[in-house]
């Protein structure tokens, strides 16, 4: 039993001196500041709790620096508990003053002023338990000379606190620690310690680099936040690894330089993200990837290295006067404000330009742009291609500054659609696609805006049944105007690429088509065999243009090609006429009862062609008694040579007979061919139509200008037309008359002849 007894107090003793050495030591002391002294002098303090034998602050004990009080430690040490420093209070740490926070848990917890100078330190002491450093609202660090930032377990700054980094001299910024204001003055490089575990600076207030100071945050610092603004008159270093900063501030005041990184890795890609940030400054600004996610002002030359992003909601402000420059891509989801800046492309890669508006562009890159949506250079602006070609690639290109030299392209070309504004009375040289692609504006009333685009190493559409490709440029263009006045003409010239030839360029001469034919316009002079362009003038209509041999480049031109019940009966009649014919040995009609299959060679169905003919031919063919029903007939026209061109199919409609007989004409659409032809200076023409509406019978010249109206109202079906047309006042040459009638249209050609 006295065994156990005593067992159990020797219990009792390990578990007491247990709980002591597991519970905090806390000060045995309170103090506080009562004058302005030294550290160690007893006379500088109050004590407000405890007993202490000498009225000095010792390891445990509890230290307050209170306003107005100002307290100094200079090459000795000193040490306490728990340090605060009030709102109002001071303290200075110089020479080899030593401050140290020896409690278990201990803490320094800045309130007031706290300086650092020459090897002045405050710092942690012991080797166990956590040591806090906290800095309040309005509180101040000052660090200068050679000493160090306060080394403890643990930070807590807030972000209206501040901590300054005041040497003439390099100087080492701790990392890991969330730092609220951060100035950096005096002179040398204010470096962020690198430490493996952390490679993120954090600053929550505003940073601030003097002139003649470097803030270098790139060793082994790879993300850059700062959350609030930045103003540097010195240098922020980013450039050394690879390195992510974003800012969050409401600015960033760069009158100083700001490098940034350029070297990928990692799955890193270095860029600098502005975040609701508007950036002013009067210093060029150096980006790698440059993101826009917020209100950005340029307040100098903007140099990208890659990409540029204006993110959605996103603003850039060009600025005035400047110059930016951009390696890469430039995407726009948000908003540009191009001011009067230039903006240079100039990279080493094909570089791709989404939806924008510029005041000016410079492109300076062998490789070229290609656009991803439409772009725009406003009224006073222009478009000049130093080196490389644009494709605007299903986009479109406008340039709204109406002086031919807004758009200069020298050696360079654009493919795809340019719109240009015309100034009124202008008679300059508007380039379109390349030096040998323009128009020059002649007369009076001038079109507001030209639109014209290229289709490079393509078919010019609408060649009709047999066309000879073999003699026509695979290249077209298509050309509109807006806003034309009175008394419009115009130069036009035309280039091609050489591997575009086809057949001998040297008789190719300038063809039109304004939607029914290709009418030929002939050449100012001979093409440029060497250069590779034609050109026309006293034209005054827009349509699709192409060149071809002028020795019937375009041939097989299928003007008609109608089907219809003849009246009464259930016989199917088709009529069709050529505008002109190379080598047409005949045509095959075929039927099917579905628009695009099944179509089979019809009986007797072989009318044979004109060989080769440059005036209009009419060539009709009748299939009888059909059962009632829906068919599609089309012409498989052969040439000569064997080969084969299928024309579009026609539809016709086979109703059950009526067997009546009401006097009326055959209900057909038809346009005759006017008589006599020639003709001078007066011809008839005679039309119908098979369904009563309304129908317009116009005379056009080779231009595709509008001469006459013969006849515009409603046309009766079964009912047969006469007009009368008198050319007195026109030239000789050839015209054009059309018939139309709902969705129906059929032209003939005519020979005036005085």
């Amino acid at each position: 039993m006295k065994k156990f007894v005593n067992n159990l107090a020797t219990a009792a003793v390990l578990l007491l001196l247990a709980l002591v050495a597991s519970t905090p030591v806390h000060a045995q002391a309170r103090f506080r500041s009562q004058a302005n002294g030294s550290w160690g002098s007893a006379a500088t303090w109050l004590l407000v709790a405890g007993s202490d034998a000498d009225g000095i602050p010792d390891a445990n004990d509890t230290v307050d620096v209170v306003s107005p009080y100002a307290v100094t430690l200079a090459g000795s040490n000193g040490d306490c508990g728990f340090l605060t420093v009030g709102a109002g209070g001071a303290v200075t740490l110089g020479g080899a003053g030593n401050l140290r926070v020896n409690a278990n848990p201990g803490s320094a917890v800045i309130n007031g002023t706290v300086t650092l100078s020459s090897s002045g330190s405050l710092n942690e002491a012991g080797s166990a338990g956590t040591r806090s450093f906290s800095m309040g609202a309005g509180s101040r660090l000052t660090i200068s000379g050679s000493a160090a930032f306060p080394s403890f377990d643990s930070y807590a700054l807030d972000p209206a606190s501040t901590v300054e980094f005041t040497q003439n001299g390099n100087q080492t910024i701790k990392a890991g620690v969330v730092f609220g204001n951060l100035t950096l003055s005096g002179s040398g490089t204010k470096t962020v310690a690198p430490i493996v575990s952390d490679t993120t600076f954090y600053s929550l207030g505003t940073v601030t680099i003097g002139a003649g100071v470097t803030f270098d945050v790139s060793t082994n610092i790879l993300k850059v936040y700062f959350q609030g603004d930045v103003i540097n008159n010195g240098t922020l270093d980013a450039s050394v690894g690879i390195v992510i900063v974003e800012f969050s501030g409401s600015q960033f005041v760069n009158n100083g330089t700001f490098l940034t990184s350029t070297t990928p890795g990692f799955g890193y890609t270095p860029s600098v993200t502005f975040n609701n940030t508007t950036v002013t400054g009067s210093t060029p600004q150096n980006y790698y990837d440059l993101i826009v996610n917020g209100p950005m002002t340029a307040g100098g030359n903007l140099t990208v290295t890659r990409n540029l992003i204006i993110m959605a909601g996103g603003t850039l402000n060009g600025g005035s006067g400047f110059t930016h420059v951009v390696g890469g891509d430039w995407t726009n989801s948000g908003t540009f404000n191009y001011g009067t800046s230039t903006v240079t492309f100039q990279g080493a890669a094909l570089q791709h330009v989404g939806a924008s508006t510029f005041y000016a562009v410079i492109l300076n890159n062998a490789a070229g742009i290609s656009l991803t949506g439409d772009v725009q250079i406003v009224t006073g602006g222009s478009m000049t291609l130093t080196s490389g070609n644009v494709a605007t690639a299903g986009h479109i290109l406008t340039v709204n500054a109406s002086a031919p030299t807004a758009l200069v392209l020298g050696a360079n070309s654009i493919t795809g659609t340019v719109a240009r504004a015309i100034a009124p009375g202008s008679t300059g040289t508007y380039q379109f696609f390349g030096a040998n692609a323009y128009v020059i504006p002649g007369g009076t009333g001038n079109p507001s805006m030209i639109t014209a685009t290229v289709y490079p190493n393509t078919n010019p559409p609408n060649l009709g049944a047999g066309a000879d490709t073999n003699v026509i440029v695979k290249r077209y263009y298509t050309i509109s105007g807006t806003g034309i006045g009175g008394g419009f003409f115009y130069t036009m010239r035309l280039s091609y690429a050489q591997s575009e030839v086809r057949g001998n360029e040297a008789t190719y001469t300038m063809w039109e088509n304004s939607g029914a034919v290709w009418v030929d316009v002939g050449l100012s002079s001979a093409p440029d065999t060497v250069n590779n362009f034609a050109e026309q003038s006293g034209l005054t209509g827009f349509s699709d243009w192409t060149l071809a041999a002028n020795t019937g480049a375009l041939p097989i031109q299928l003007a008609s090609f109608q089907g219809a019940v003849v009246a009464h009966s259930s016989d199917v009649r088709l009529t069709w006429t050529t505008l002109s014919e190379l080598n047409n040995y005949g045509f095959y009609i075929q039927r099917s009862s579905a628009p695009s299959s099944g179509f089979v060679d019809c009986a007797d169905n072989f009318v044979r062609g004109s060989g080769t003919s440059l005036t209009p031919k009419q060539y009709a063919w009748t299939e009888k008694n059909m059962t009632p029903g829906t068919y599609y007939y089309r012409l498989k026209q052969a040439d000569l040579d064997g080969s084969i061109t299928m024309s579009d199919p026609v539809k016709v409609v086979v109703e059950t007979p009526t067997g009546v007989d009401n006097g009326r004409g055959p209900e057909v659409f038809a346009l005759s061919q006017n008589y006599p032809n020639p003709f001078n200076p007066t011809t008839r023409i005679q039309f119908s139509v098979e369904q009563t509406a309304h129908a317009t019978l116009i005379v056009y010249n080779i231009l595709g200008d509008q001469v006459a109206t013969l006849f515009t109202g409603t046309a009766e079906a079964g009912k047969s037309y006469t007009v009368a047309f008198d050319g007195s006042n026109l030239a000789n040459g050839a015209y054009f008359c059309r018939l139309v009638s709902g969705e129906k249209t059929e032209l003939k050609k005519m020979i005036l002849l005085k």
